[in-house]
């Protein structure tokens, strides 16, 4: 990636046996990807595999939350759809994160639908609810 620096920067990210790389320090300023690969041995450095270009959008926050249905220790929340670009939106799932302010535990369910069914809530205490869209 570029870092600033006005160009590309070839940066070694996994040597080992394994086919797989897990990478985790990516710049937050980035939002896409080139990585190759190439095999290392005894005999020396073998060519590059063709460039996997990744995009890690961030979608835009959910708009709208609205509670549609609600009965004692059941609730049902419904929201918009980020209005971020559709190429990726088949791959968005949301966490729904909700607190009970009387206790303050927070818990989160996971829905890849802008709807999510939430039941085992306390009666009569206040609960506090939040979305967020992730890729």
């Amino acid at each position: 990636w570029d870092e600033g620096r006005g160009g590309l920067a070839d940066i070694l990210i996994y040597a080992g046996i394994e086919p797989s790389a897990i990478v985790e320090a990516v710049p937050p300023t980035r939002s896409m990807f080139r990585f190759r690969a190439r095999a290392v041995n005894a005999q020396g450095r073998g060519p590059f595999g063709a460039a996997a270009t990744f995009s890690v959008d961030i979608p835009d926050a959910p708009r709208r939350l609205d509670a549609i249905h609600v009965s004692s220790g059941n609730v049902v929340l419904i929201w918009q759809m980020p209005t971020s670009s559709d190429h990726w939106m088949a791959s968005v799932w949301y966490e729904v994160q909700y607190s009970d302010m009387a206790s303050g535990s927070v818990d989160m369910i996971t829905v890849r639908s802008a709807r999510a069914s939430i039941s085992g809530l306390e009666p009569l205490h206040h609960q506090s609810f939040r979305v967020r869209a992730c890729s």
